[in-house]
């Protein structure tokens, strides 16, 4: 799960981000270990991918990889 979600936040074309984030969404929520993630993640993330998806913010000059790359040190 968390390797995908790296994959998705970085992708950097909204076709391939958004069928990635549909059929990662459909996994989760159609497997029982991963169901209730599956669904808080739809909930709370799914329509706010602005927010987190590098593919909406690609050209606002903001880079937030050296932050994310300081959670994989700890």
């Amino acid at each position: 799960m968390f390797k995908t979600l790296q994959v998705l936040q970085a992708e950097v074309d909204n076709e391939q981000f958004s069928g990635g984030l549909d059929n990662f969404v459909s996994d989760l929520r159609n497997d029982p270990d991963t169901k209730h993630f599956g669904d808080y993640f739809f909930k709370n993330y799914c329509s706010r991918t602005q927010k987190w998806a590098y593919c909406s913010r690609k050209y606002l000059g903001i880079n937030t990889n050296m932050y994310l790359e300081a959670l994989r040190s700890e």
